[in-house]
């Protein structure tokens, strides 16, 4: 069982060679979405309880309620119980009280609640600033439930459609390692070795990389779609959500044939304009230069297999 809140290990190791962070304006006046404060938590119809998993499934919403970020948590969450979650399609609160989420978390997204350069916290981001703000989200896609996230969805088939009418589509979002993450540099490994036990942390092999790859589901606008978003989420919470289109990967680690690592530090902007898709997936994952999945490196479930995410974009607020 994972929680990131005051976990013995937490410092930040600065090596040479990290870039800065930036914080990019956005000037078109498109909708970037926040997850400093919640407005809301819902469930989907047969949601809320994972029955296999012992865990709760929830959606949360943005401060102005037009996202969603599923979050996974040990227990439910406030006035929400085992019995509502999974019986009460309209269960839900709007009084969400972040840090009390995020000692709960389990998996999918959960809103930071420390400082970006924070030396006593976990999952800070690498290059110790948030892309913008005092926040941003931690994404958390294991094998156990996926990270997905998508304009919001309501418990009923009207605010759904809704939600799928054209031109209210994501163009983007940021994303950035952790600290934990940049331990599989090797110097960097070594100098953390010396002041903390990191036996959950590999370092990087040669000629592989860690990429941040984001999928897109449910492309169409129609009675289906909603049966498909409701099942992708479903099976979210069971590790099996398939079928999306890969829309965008992005470098984060990377090591060469002399196992020299280089940790992206930086913010690196998401596009996801070209792919059409109502509902996406981020996630992780290991691959050798020819792009092909490494099976004998894991990221470790406490340390390395979290990143995180902010600022997710949406075309021109006039539309929303």
């Amino acid at each position: 069982m994972k929680k990131y809140l005051q976990m013995a290990m937490a410092a930040a190791v600065v090596a040479t060679g990290m870039t800065a962070c930036h914080n990019d304006d956005d000037g078109d006046g498109n909708y970037v979405a926040s997850f400093e404060s919640v407005a809301g938590l819902s469930t989907l119809p047969g949601m809320g309880y994972v029955a296999n998993l012992g865990l709760y499934q929830y959606a949360m919403s943005d401060a102005n309620g037009y996202t969603d970020a599923y979050i996974f948590t040990l227990a439910p969450y406030g006035n929400l119980n085992s019995e509502e979650a999974t019986d009460d399609p309209n269960a839900g609160t709007t009084s969400v009280d972040v840090t009390q989420l995020a000692e709960s978390y389990y998996g999918g997204f959960c809103p930071t609640t420390f400082a970006a350069n924070s030396d006593e916290d976990n999952y800070t981001p690498a290059c110790g600033e948030y892309h913008s703000g005092n926040g941003a989200l931690i994404c958390n896609p294991g094998l156990a439930c996926k990270a997905l996230f998508s304009r919001h969805i309501g418990a009923d088939l009207s605010t759904l459609m809704g939600f799928m009418s054209v031109g209210k589509k994501v163009l983007g979002l940021w994303v950035a390692p952790t600290t934990e993450m940049a331990y599989v540099d090797p110097v960097r490994f070594e100098e953390a070795k010396q002041k903390f036990e990191l036996d959950n942390v590999e370092p990087l092999p040669a000629n592989t990389r860690i990429e941040f790859v984001v999928y897109g589901y449910v492309e169409s606008f129609d009675l289906s779609s909603f049966k498909k978003a409701v099942k992708t989420i479903k099976d979210a919470g069971a590790g099996m959500a398939s079928g999306g289109k890969l829309a965008a990967v992005v470098t984060l680690v990377s090591s060469d044939a002399n196992g020299k690592v280089t940790v992206n530090t930086d913010w690196q902007y998401v596009d996801l304009s070209g792919t059409k898709a109502y509902l996406w997936e981020a996630a992780l994952r290991v691959v050798d230069q020819n792009g092909k999945t490494v099976d004998s490196y894991s990221l470790t479930d406490e340390m390395t297999n979290y990143c995180l995410v902010d600022d997710i974009t949406y075309e021109s607020a006039s539309l929303f």
